[in-house]
């Protein structure tokens, strides 16, 4: 329908250019006789000649614009003879592929930057922690050799007191022997073993 009207606005204006070219040189044509009769009624050939010159250049100018108004009309004339010719289902779904190409490489692209910007993102926190890392270094690495020390120490100590604990269970078993075995010499002999005096 669009196009449809589209070529009748076109034809409506070419008829109109038309119409008004042939006016002009029905114009021209007119002037012209009118200058041939006043030619031939003064008998004076240097004014008709000036005089025609002049309409024989309007005459051309008027030429090359309907010349230029036909090719104009011609040139639309084809491509809305064409657009009507066309199947328009195919066109529209030619259109249509057209466009969901388009929304597929958007959607791509989209995900593309994504990627890109968490890339981005990750490289640049792997940075920050680097160098994080990299400041406070040298104290982690004292506190690293402090832990080390205390743990030796602690150790140490644990050891020593291990040590301590086990000598005096041996010394509390030394004296529960002593005090058991003491009690059974002095049961089994009724008498307590008593150097001489």
């Amino acid at each position: 329908e669009q196009l449809a009207e589209v070529r009748d606005v076109c034809t409506r204006r070419v008829e109109d250019l038309e119409s008004a070219v042939q006016r002009d040189l029905t114009h021209v044509s007119g002037l012209l006789k009118d200058l041939r009769e006043k030619n031939a009624n003064q008998g004076k050939t240097t004014t008709s000649g000036v005089e025609v010159m002049q309409v024989t250049v309007r005459v051309d100018q008027i030429e090359a614009q309907t010349s230029k108004l036909n090719e104009d009309f011609s040139t639309v004339k084809e491509r809305v003879d064409a657009l009507l010719s066309q199947n328009t289902v195919a066109v529209i779904t030619g259109l249509s592929k057209k466009i969901l190409e388009l929304t597929k490489g958007f959607e791509s692209f989209k995900q593309h930057t994504q990627d890109s910007l968490f890339t981005i993102r990750k490289r640049e926190m792997a940075r920050v922690v680097s160098i994080f890392r990299t400041r406070w270094e040298t104290m982690y690495r004292q506190q690293d050799a402090e832990i080390l020390k205390f743990s030796f120490g602690a150790w140490r100590d644990h050891g020593n007191h291990c040590r301590t604990a086990r000598r005096g269970y041996h010394q509390l078993e030394l004296m529960l022997l002593e005090r058991s075995a003491g009690a059974r010499y002095r049961r089994g002999g009724d008498t307590p073993h008593r150097g001489p005096h």
